[in-house]
């Protein structure tokens, strides 16, 4: 089974400082020729004139096709007053698609303004028509002409800016060619090895994926805008650019970040072109292509300081212990998962039953040998307490309505078994005379794929109701991580349901209990032992590079976060909801490392001690480790303000490294190098 992490990770990130398209945006001609000779003396000559444009990103707001990630993380309350923010883009030539001065094509036409929360300009909608006419509005705007592809009646976002303010945050053209550069993931030949492989296994299904789409659009349904063709080269996919602000967010206040084109903005001389403001309070005009905000407020929030306080008490999911007089008799099922939910009867009666989902403290031995004709016979009693035991009634009956709703699903999965059954009557026929030899029978057909990835995907809990998998908030409370065992009776009852279709009488039963029995590998394609973990914090909505590596023993916190051992195959991760992760192993996981990509490092200066008129850096080697050396006082155009001379910073740390062997030429690759702050991880042992 092809790993199910899409994404791959990287031991190393190679800074680079620029990548240029292979093509400027603009209009080409190419001129074809071609030259036959039919015969001695005889030559003709054939000449194509072809005209086309290049069309690079202008004033189209962002989407996540473009986006990555930001930092801080969007609507975010945390400690950032020492972080300059930066956003990073997918498509790593588009900072450099277009230029902000004709004489320097390597500087990027996109930069970050930085706005504290009285400062922050309201967002405007306009029409490319409407921006066109710079008659038509206060603010100052140079003249533009329109690009093939472009509408009059396109709507854009732009930002009106006072120009003082302008002056104060607005990025130098000395600061633009260290403000932009490209990060590339590097593998090793082990790593692309694994990726070439998970590829081919993947193109098929990729390839399906796209016929249909294809298909939905020639019969006028589905989505008929735009047809995702799918990256499958990760290899390529994995070198993003990265912009970063010249400005620091508000201490203990608000910030919002505003990425704008600064395309043609300045003159020869370097300086911006604030057009025909005169005035300090005169406006002027930026479109604004994303933008965000966030909040300083607290030094607890940061990433490390999160995973930090989660809240590991129960450890296992489970409740926590009661203190009543009856405790003990409660305790034995609350200690396996168990929790007391309401429960109609089927005569209309209403009792209280015992529950609990595929999340299990411990290993459940227990396998389903046999199929069932309804969910009623996987229903328990304990005379013990008289409470039934709803759990694995609930699972068989869940999947038979994921598989009914599933119309498409249920109605090949029924054509299957029945064709099935036929063919198998037919080859008793013809075979065996005996009755007492027919249970001998056996035809050997693979299932079909759709029903295949239907039953692999519900062994990983995909599209299972999130209450099923968490039926009370106390499992699973706020900014809290949890280790389970994924139990494998109540997945074997939920995939009996999903089978049960089509399932009449006892002599169907027996004969999907057959079926079953011959297809393990297509209905148990993952090793029978999965355990995991949720993880319920901002940490998964606020940073989206997020890792989680899980090794099959106890590693104490004492010992190197970079480990020897092999980790646990990732069976599965996944978001459930905007601050709900769920990781699935192969194996039983014991130390969980919690950590970010390498592409989301962020950048800044180092956290403000006692000074209030300055503040440090620490540097690193050419290899990226943290040195002991540092600048004093990072050179800053205004430092109330938070607004850092990027040129001079540059310069400073350049009168460093030539005493590192690093040479004389520094650019925006090494700057971003030595603005890192690195990539925190924190580590979980399942024991506590």
């Amino acid at each position: 089974m092809p790993n199910t992490d899409t994404t791959y990770k990287a031991d190393k990130i190679e800074f680079i400082e620029y990548h240029q398209p292979p093509l400027d945006s603009g209009n080409y001609e190419i001129t074809v020729e071609h030259e036959f000779h039919p015969g001695e003396g005889v030559e003709r000559k054939y000449t194509k004139n072809l005209k086309f444009s290049v069309v690079g990103h202008r004033y189209d707001p962002l989407t996540s096709f473009h986006i990555y990630g930001v930092f801080p993380p969007e609507k975010s309350l945390g400690y950032h007053s020492h972080v300059l923010p930066h956003i990073t883009l997918l498509r790593s030539t588009l900072p450099w698609e277009r230029s902000c001065d004709d004489n320097d094509l390597n500087l990027p036409w996109l930069a970050l303004l930085v706005f504290w929360d009285e400062e922050k300009p309201e967002p405007q909608t306009v029409t490319l028509e409407q921006l066109k006419d710079i008659a038509g509005y206060s603010a100052q705007f140079p003249e533009w002409s329109g690009e093939v592809g472009e509408q009059d009646l396109d709507e854009i976002l732009v930002i009106d800016v006072p120009k003082s303010l302008v002056e104060k945050i607005m990025p130098r053209r000395e600061d633009l060619p260290y403000l932009g550069h490209v990060r590339k993931a590097k593998f090793d030949e082990e790593q692309k090895q694994e990726i070439k492989e998970d590829i081919k296994e993947k193109i098929p299904e990729k390839a399906e994926a796209i016929a249909t789409r294809l298909k939905e659009r020639k019969e006028g349904e589905g989505d008929p805008t735009e047809i995702e063709i799918p990256n499958l080269d990760p290899l390529r996919q994995r070198e993003m650019a990265t912009v970063i602000a010249n400005r620091l967010p508000k201490p203990n206040g608000r910030t919002t970040v505003h990425l704008v084109s600064v395309e043609n903005r300045f003159l020869e001389n370097g300086e911006f072109h604030y057009q025909d403001a005169k005035d300090d309070n005169d406006l002027i005009r930026f479109v604004s292509l994303k933008s965000w905000s966030f909040a300083c407020v607290a030094q607890d929030q940061t990433f490390t300081e999160l995973l930090l306080n989660l809240d590991r008490d129960p450890n296992s999911f489970r409740l926590p212990p009661v203190e009543t007089p009856n405790a003990a008799a409660a305790e034995n099922y609350l200690s396996q998962g168990y929790l007391p939910l309401n429960h109609g009867l089927r005569q209309g009666g209403k009792t209280v039953s015992w529950y609990h989902g595929p999340f299990s403290p411990g290993k459940n031995p227990a396998k389903l040998e046999e199929a069932v004709l309804a969910a009623d016979a996987l229903v328990r009693y304990d005379s013990s307490n008289g409470l039934f035991d709803t759990s694995y009634a609930a699972a068989w009956e869940l999947g038979r309505l994921l598989t009914l709703s599933n119309q498409s699903l249920a109605v090949e999965i029924y054509n299957w078994k029945r064709a099935r059954s036929h063919a198998l009557q037919k080859l008793e026929d013809r075979v065996l005379h005996l009755p007492f030899r027919r249970r001998l029978v056996t035809l050997k057909r693979r299932i079909p794929k759709a029903i295949a990835s239907w039953f692999q995907d519900l062994e990983l809990l995909k599209g299972i109701p999130f209450n099923y998998l968490v039926p009370d908030e106390r499992l699973l409370p706020d900014e809290s991580i949890r280790f389970f065992w994924v139990d494998s009776y109540w997945v074997d009852c939920l995939q009996d349901g999903a089978f049960s279709i089509g399932r009449v009488i006892p002599t169907d039963a027996e004969k999907d209990t057959g079926t079953r029995r011959e297809f393990p590998t297509d209905f148990r394609p993952t090793d029978e032992t999965i355990t995991g973990i949720l993880l319920r914090s901002e940490v998964v909505y606020g940073w989206p590079g997020l890792l989680v590596d899980g090794y099959g023993s106890s590693i104490s916190d004492s010992e190197p976060l970079v480990t020897s051992e092999k980790p646990l195959r990732l069976l599965r991760m996944e978001r459930l909801s905007k601050n709900v992760l769920i990781c699935l192993f192969a194996g039983e996981v014991k130390t969980v490392d919690i950590h970010l990509r390498p592409e989301s490092m962020h950048f800044g200066v180092d956290p403000f001690g006692t000074s209030d008129t300055n503040c440090t850096k620490g540097l690193r080697d050419p290899e990226g480790n943290e040195t002991n050396i540092q600048i004093d006082s990072v050179p800053c155009r205004n430092f109330k303000e938070g607004v850092i001379n990027i040129e001079e910073f540059a310069k400073a740390i350049k009168e460093i490294l030539p005493h590192r062997g690093a040479g004389s030429d520094f650019t925006s690759a090494q700057f971003g190098l030595e603005m890192i702050e690195g990539v925190p991880k924190v580590r979980f042992n399942k024991e506590i």
